[in-house]
């Protein structure tokens, strides 16, 4: 067991692997933790009601998102496990009121802007955890990862000889791509800016000019290249996919759909259409949670480590 010098009151809050693993480890690093969720704690003394556990603790840890409505925090119960399920818990109420006035410190995954001014304003230290380009990095793998199983679970092909659009090259599409090569499947990256299409084309990838308006010639020649592929992926938040594409696209491929609202595809033209998007969010944590949590961990501890709180 890691002991630190100084212990800590901890609340991590929210309710599946990712905050469990974060527990776990923060636990065994010595600290004293506060949760709101049977499934995180290990035994009767961490389990406490979100307020108590905020207003005990010195650092609170919200989970990725923080909040999936804005307003309520993010409570995902695992499988099977009952205890994991908590009644709706405004993110609002937990720091309207900071008592005692001493230095608290939350960190959390995609914090909504109001919320932060309201911490902020109650005196609480804040950071989004989740704008850290270290952790985003880590993410992408099991993003790629968990966007290939989920591809190959709809699939009924191997890798091999099969092929792929990527709409997008940045951090998730890279390594996407690469690891569609190692399985001897084709990819084709889609992108807009000409250094990152010289940059796939360097790793020996097809490329495909994407253009900023859609004209009839253009989606012809794009619906042409799409409807050679088995999966499309998208990584990309922006409709590039549209209606005029979708309409030349006489196959039926997997859309996979990686990016966050509006995402990449036309989704009420795919209806229109017939087409089927499979919507994958939130991979690393649904994939490999284990890993996101330690991803998540390591960053909350050098966050610290940074504002001079060696965790």
């Amino acid at each position: 067991m890691e002991i630190t010098e100084k212990k800590y009151n901890i609340a991590v809050l929210g309710g599946d692997i990712r905050q469990k693993t974060v527990t776990q480890i923060l636990r065994n690093r010595g600290h004293i933790i506060k949760t709101c969720n049977k499934f995180c704690a290990a035994n009767e003394e961490e389990f406490t009601g979100a307020a108590e556990a905020v207003k005990s603790s010195q650092i609170i840890i919200l989970p990725l998102p923080a909040t999936g409505d804005n307003v309520h925090l993010t409570c995902a119960p695992v499988s099977g496990n009952r205890e994991c399920e908590q009644p709706d818990i405004s993110i609002y109420d937990l720091i309207r009121n900071n008592c005692n006035n001493e230095k608290k410190y939350i960190l959390g995954g995609k914090l909504p802007a109001l919320f932060s001014g309201i911490a902020e304003k109650n005196g609480y230290d804040v950071t989004d955890y989740f704008l850290s380009e270290t952790l985003q990095l880590k993410n992408a793998l099991p993003t790629a990862e968990g966007a290939l199983m989920t591809c190959m679970e709809n699939l009924r092909k191997t890798i091999r000889g099969s092929r792929f659009a990527i709409l997008g090259y940045g951090r998730i599409g890279k390594i996407l791509a690469g690891i569609i090569k190692n399985l001897g499947g084709q990819a084709t990256i889609f992108a807009r800016r000409d250094e990152t299409l010289e940059s796939a084309a360097d790793m020996g990838f097809c490329t495909f000019k994407l253009q900023p308006k859609e004209n009839l010639s253009y989606c012809r020649e794009f619906a042409s290249v799409l409807n050679g592929c088995d999966a499309i992926f998208n990584t990309v938040p922006s409709i590039i996919v549209g209606r005029a594409t979708l309409e030349h696209i006489e196959r039926r491929p997997i859309f996979i759909e990686l990016a966050s609202a509006p995402g990449g595809f036309d989704t009420e033209a795919a209806r229109d259409t017939g087409h089927k998007i499979i919507f994958a969010p939130s991979l690393p944590g649904r994939y490999a949670p284990e890993s996101a949590g330690q991803y998540i961990s390591d960053e909350v501890i050098y966050i610290m480590s940074q504002k001079g709180i060696f965790l």
